[in-house]
C-alpha cells in the first residue's frame, strides 16, 4: 500500500452554488497537509500544515491521515459555518466581470442605432458613464445633463417596484430624452429631433435584450 497518506473531499450545496473543500497530502517542495476551499473553480481559502515526521511506515501513514482528518473536519465545520463570508467576495468579482461584458455587448448593440445623439449610464447615485455622445468627447455639459435625470431617476426607482421594464419619455424642441431600467441602473437617451420615437423604443428593446 502506498505511504502517501491519504486526502479527503467534501461538498457543501448553498444557496449560491457547490463549495468544496479538499484535503491533501503534498511532499513537494516539503510535506505539508493542505486544505483547499474552492467554488466557481476558484481557491478562495487554504490553510497548510507542515508535518515534520518521516513517513516510512503504515504506522507513520496512519498517524498523518487522522491528522489530515481532524483538519479537514475542521475546515468543513468552518465552512459551514462561514460560506457566505468566504464566497461573498468572489461572487462580487464574478458580478462585476459579468456586468463589464454584458455593458462592452450592449453598447456595441445601441452604437448603431439611428436616431440618438447621446446615451448615458446612471446609477442611484447619478455617478455616470458616457455611453455615446455623437463626435464629442465627455465634457462639462453632462454634469447639468446627468442633474436633469435626477426626477426620472426618483419616479422610476418608486415604478420599478413591480418588477417590470420601465419607459420614462420628455419631449422637448430638440428632440426626446427617455429613461430606462437597465437592472439596477438606468439608460439615459438623448434622441435626434426627427427621430421615430415608437420605432427607436422598440430597437431599444431588442438591444438590450441581446436581440
Amino acid at each position: 500500500m502506498p505511504l502517501t497518506p491519504s486526502g479527503r473531499l467534501s461538498a457543501i450545496e448553498t444557496e449560491k452554488g457547490v463549495l468544496q473543500i479538499q484535503t491533501e497530502f503534498t511532499q513537494s517542495p516539503s510535506k505539508n497537509i493542505v486544505t483547499s476551499h474552492i467554488f466557481s473553480g476558484r481557491v478562495i481559502r487554504k490553510r497548510e500544515t507542515p508535518w515534520p515526521h518521516i513517513i516510512e511506515n503504515d504506522s507513520d501513514r496512519l498517524k498523518a491521515e487522522e491528522f489530515l482528518a481532524r483538519q479537514h473536519k475542521e475546515e468543513v465545520e468552518f465552512a459551514i459555518s462561514s460560506w457566505e463570508e468566504l464566497i461573498l467576495p468572489i461572487l462580487r468579482e464574478i458580478e462585476k466581470s459579468t456586468t463589464g461584458q454584458k455593458l462592452e455587448e450592449l453598447k456595441k448593440r445601441l452604437a448603431d442605432l439611428p436616431g440618438i445623439k447621446k446615451i448615458l449610464l446612471l446609477d442611484q447615485d447619478l455617478d455616470y458613464l458616457v455611453i455615446k455622445n455623437g463626435n464629442a468627447g465627455p465634457g462639462s455639459g453632462e454634469i447639468d445633463y446627468v442633474r436633469k435625470s435626477l426626477d426620472f431617476c426618483q419616479l422610476i426607482s418608486s415604478a420599478s417596484r413591480v418588477g417590470k421594464p420601465v419607459q420614462i419619455v420628455a419631449q422637448y424642441k430638440g428632440g426626446q430624452q427617455m429613461l430606462q431600467t437597465w437592472g439596477e441602473k438606468y439608460l439615459w437617451f438623448e434622441t435626434e429631433p426627427d427621430c421615430d420615437l415608437n420605432k427607436l423604443k422598440t430597437s431599444i428593446q431588442l438591444a438590450i435584450a441581446g436581440v
